[in-house]
């Protein structure tokens, strides 16, 4: 889950919720385990959202899947030997955005950085891969995750985005 908070009239509230997880395996997981409890979820997905709503909801399971992770797991390993393939991203790619970077910065700018990327769990979804991170930096660690954008016509990175 990535939540975006905003401080409104000296209160935090929650701009944007992202909830980032692959459908097919959760789907046929409920489907084996207890096929009623995935009827009842259908029929609360359509209250909730609508036929229209689930009709994206279910666009999900299509996407950049395995080629995907494999697409941003090849970043990582470039980026960890300083060399960062340019032909992961898509010609139109929008950059990458690093917390403290001040915007989006190309991906020069990302090399000199000097990062060290350790990827954890990551999941494929729609258009997106999101990969949790271990980050080595100037002797420190921290953990974050990397939202990654793909072209889905040309299968190329377009953007990713660190949080941390």
């Amino acid at each position: 889950l990535l939540y975006e908070l905003v401080e409104v009239e000296g209160a935090v509230k929650v701009q944007r919720l992202n909830a980032h997880w692959e459908m097919l395996p959760v789907t046929l997981q409920m489907m084996r385990s207890r096929p009623a409890v995935l009827l009842a979820y259908g029929v609360k997905l359509i209250k909730g959202l609508g036929v229209s709503g689930v009709s994206g909801f279910v666009r999900g399971v299509r996407g950049v899947g395995a080629r995907g992770k494999q697409r941003f797991l090849q970043f990582v390993e470039s980026n960890n030997k300083g060399a960062i393939q340019e032909t992961l991203f898509d010609e139109t790619a929008s950059g990458i955005l690093w917390p403290d970077g001040g915007g989006r910065m190309s991906i020069a700018e990302f090399k000199e950085l000097e990062l060290t990327l350790v990827p954890g769990k990551i999941i494929a979804a729609g258009n997106r891969v999101t990969c949790s991170l271990e980050i080595h930096r100037d002797g420190q660690v921290a953990h974050g995750v990397a939202i990654t954008e793909f072209n889905t016509k040309t299968g190329r990175i377009h953007s990713i985005t660190f949080t941390l």
